[in-house]
């Protein structure tokens, strides 16, 4: 999962002036909304990934920044690109290490890289504890 955090990175340079910081290395987590019709059969179904939680909005937002977004990367299924009206992202904060970093994290030594996602790891670790419990799903 941290390996896909630092992915979004670079991504979130343009969003980062956006929201008026003024360095990049905000770093985001994928997560989808049950309103609009959608139902946790919706998100199940469509999602490759094999364990799940839920949060209230008000949880999460209490601690992070919690933005709509929409999915435009071709490479993601359909079905996940079906639930985007109801795509968000989770932002996390800047870890040190990313703070007034310009060159993308794809360039980033095998040993900064480690760094950064033991920098992040705190983080996430709250996130993922908004989201207890943990299910998993399985496959039949």
């Amino acid at each position: 999962m941290l390996d896909t955090i630092l992915r979004t990175v670079d991504d979130y340079a343009e969003v980062a002036r956006h929201l008026g910081v003024a360095q990049p290395g905000l770093c985001a987590v994928s997560v989808f909304a049950l309103i609009r019709g959608v139902t946790h059969g919706d998100v199940f179904d469509a999602m490759p990934q094999r364990q799940f939680g839920e949060a209230s909005y008000g949880e999460v937002r209490s601690v992070f920044p919690v933005l709509p977004t929409t999915i435009l990367d071709p490479a993601v299924p359909q079905p996940v690109r079906d639930l985007q009206s109801v795509h968000f992202d989770v932002v996390l904060p800047p870890p040190p290490a990313l703070i007034g970093r310009r060159a993308p994290v794809a360039d980033m030594t095998t040993v900064d890289r480690a760094d950064l996602r033991a920098a992040l790891r705190p983080d996430l670790m709250t996130l993922i504890d908004l989201f207890a419990p943990r299910y998993r799903k399985y496959h039949g």
